[in-house]
């Protein structure tokens, strides 16, 4: 008896982390893919049905679909449409990982449990990593029908085991057993380990078992609920009002199979229907799907009405307004939901350090210090959330080269976002002055040239910070080719202003004092368009190697200083 228990517990462990391991290890291996095409396969409610399908096929479980659609989904990537399309995919094919198992009944476990062994011999003499990854997820694959092979061994004493069949035997009550499966599948986090342990109980075509299929039924769709229900509650944690929207439709999706197959199956409509199938866990799983593609049809045609609807019902509580700057761990999210998140917030980043330039940059031609510690205040918040971003965005852990890429794409464009607010807190010491300094009108031509100039640089940018992935090609008329005329004028402007500051220095006390922050600010701002520039330089697919500022790569022999910049 306790070397059974052992035995159960030993296959079920397996089990679960083999299911674990192999979601894992795909998703590291085609994550960011999945990422960038998601969006493009969920155009229509067909495309992102038959996406959600692939999705959990490809992932071997519904939990990490579901999660995986609601995060997406709660950061802009999906509509809620979308969303809820790529739901019901998911759950139609949560009956795929239910047919693998399905398969032991068939005696081919053990040429299943051999692609563990094929796993390992590839991982230990692979060199290249993103084989020792397929690797791993061939071990994995194959430790799942290990564990069910432990699990079904383990009820073997079961089946002549009297208390237990008369147990199993005395309960009829469909709510009953719905029940069970659902308490179950919350006691294992896992749907696929219930199926697994009530595929054991209903025995083969040859051997009787301890529960008949018509009540093995219910104790899965009870499964359906309770997975469900954690993987709502996983879901919407850490989602937006979206996120939390697409949950809850995936705890209706399984209720209304439940309710309507549940009643049904008061008719021995399994048997019926499907009575050409010999092999009860066969039968068992096919009828199970055959309920998810009819209310998958049920539901697909109101997915629109399905959308209003939960926008009606689920309205966001009115709350004081949160911080847009406030960063959250990215470490608990798997890598490709991390980067999107990371992405999103280095725009609003970006639009901070955009506001924060027009205000240090305005404040060149203020009269007054009024504005000074409002502006001095919003560059220290912005510098103190810029930092803890980068911390954050560096604790993110991937096997996979491309994301790894990524994030070190989005770490160095914020360290430009920093740099940018630095030189911004420059331009501000400079004028922190009891009595501020007035140009002469031709000075302030130049000032106001290279701020346009500048501000011209932060529109172009915003293109690329949109798309991180984007690949603008360096030609003539791109907007790579405007950003680098546009930093070249502003140096240009810089050496001629100085020049002629230079030439007319030593007139008065006064005017070497205001020359020289004329100076000093024209060189910071300057330094801003050069990180501007730099920001493009990083996210410029063919350069990401070539991280040399701009200003430095600037040869002032091509610079003409008698260039006429009226």
């Amino acid at each position: 008896m306790l070397n059974s228990i052992l035995l159960l517990i030993s296959g079920l462990g397996i089990f679960l982390f083999s299911t674990k391991l192999l979601s894992v290890k795909l998703e590291t291996l085609g994550g960011n893919k999945l990422r960038k095409k998601i969006n493009q396969f969920s155009s229509n409610r067909f495309k992102a049905f038959g996406f959600g399908c692939l999705l959990t096929t490809v992932f071997q479980s519904t939990t990490a679909s579901v999660v995986m659609v609601s995060s997406f989904t709660s950061v802009g990537m999906l509509t809620l449409f979308q969303a809820l399309s790529l739901i019901i995919g998911v759950n139609v094919a949560s009956a795929i990982p239910a047919y693998l198992i399905s398969f032991q009944s068939f005696g081919i476990t053990n040429f299943f449990c051999a692609i563990t062994a094929i796993g390992a011999f590839i991982y230990i003499f692979a060199k290249k990593t993103w084989i020792k990854n397929m690797a791993i997820a061939f071990v994995s694959f194959g430790l799942i029908f290990v564990g069910l092979m432990l699990m079904k061994n383990s009820m073997s004493f079961l089946l002549t085991e009297p208390s237990f069949i008369s147990f199993f035997s005395r309960i009829s009550n469909p709510v009953v057993l719905m029940l069970l499966g659902a308490a179950f599948t919350v006691l294992l986090q896992s749907s696929l380990g219930t199926t697994a342990l009530v595929i054991s109980l209903i025995g083969t075509s040859t051997i009787p078992g301890i529960i008949p299929t018509t009540s093995a039924i219910y104790i899965v769709y009870g499964a359906l609920f309770g997975s469900a229900l954690t993987t709502a509650l996983f879901a919407s944690i850490s989602t937006n009002l979206n996120g939390k929207r697409t949950a809850l439709f995936h705890v209706l999706f399984s209720f209304i199979v439940c309710i309507i197959f549940g009643i049904l199956s008061l008719t021995n409509w399994v048997n019926v229907l499907f009575y050409w199938i010999k092999e009860p866990s066969f039968k068992l799983i096919t009828a199970y799907l055959f309920s998810l593609v009819v209310v998958a049809i049920l539901l697909l045609p109101f997915i629109k009405i399905i959308t209003i609807f939960l926008c009606k019902t689920v309205k966001p509580r009115k709350r004081k307004k949160t911080n847009p700057l406030e960063v959250y761990e990215f470490t608990d999210e798997p890598p490709a939901i991390a980067i999107v998140k990371a992405s999103k917030k280095l725009f609003i980043f970006y639009n901070e350090i955009k506001k924060l330039y027009e205000l240090s940059a305005n404040y060149i031609f203020e009269e007054n210090n009024k504005n000074f510690k409002s502006i001095y205040k919003k560059q220290q918040k912005i510098n103190f959330y810029i930092n803890k971003f980068n911390e954050c965005v560096a604790s993110i852990s991937s096997e996979n080269n491309q994301i790894a890429k990524e994030i070190n794409k989005i770490l160095i464009v914020s360290k430009h976002f920093e740099r940018i607010a630095h030189n911004c807190k420059k331009i501000l010491d400079n004028l922190n002055l009891e009595k501020k300094f007035v140009f002469s009108a031709k000075l302030n031509k130049y000032l106001l040239k290279v701020i346009s100039n500048t501000l011209e640089m932060f529109e172009i940018c915003q293109l690329f910070i949109q798309d991180l992935d984007c690949d603008f090609l360096i030609a003539n008329n791109s907007p790579y080719e405007k950003i680098i005329t546009l930093a070249k004028t502003n140096s240009e402007i810089k050496i001629n202003s100085k020049t002629q500051i230079i030439e007319n220095a030593t007139k008065t006390k006064l005017g070497i004092q205001k020359n020289t922050i004329y100076i000093e600010l024209t060189s910071y701002l300057n330094m801003i368009s050069n990180n501007i520039s730099d920001v493009i330089f990083a996210l410029s697919a063919d350069n990401l190697n070539k991280q040399n500022s701009f200003y430095e790569q600037i040869s002032l022999e091509e610079i003409n200083l008698s260039e006429n910049l009226n």
